[in-house]
């Protein structure tokens, strides 16, 4: 699909899928590397503390979603052709 985007004239085309936004890091735009199937996203969990308008906190009870890592997924260079899989279409 990153392929197929329209490019205004004199622009390069851009590479980016995603954007990924938590309360502590902002905004991080995720792009697709040349060659590149996809992405994994690495996230972990942070502990964080909310509070309420009066006053009190929840002990520390809260968790938030945070952006470990982007790890490209490449297909394997291979000599072999694709397997052939069999669907309902092609077994009739």
């Amino acid at each position: 699909m990153v392929g197929l985007a329209r490019t205004p004239p004199g622009k390069s085309p851009s590479r980016s899928i995603a954007l990924w936004k938590d309360a502590r890091s902002g905004i991080t735009e995720i792009e697709l590397p040349k060659d590149a199937q996809g992405v994994l996203l690495s996230l972990y969990l942070e502990r964080s503390k909310e509070w309420s308008a009066d006053g009190r906190h929840d002990g520390g009870a809260s968790f938030f979603p945070r952006l470990g890592g982007i790890h490209p997924i490449f297909r394997p260079k291979t000599d072999k052709p694709a397997p052939h899989v069999a669907t309902a279409r092609s077994e009739r």
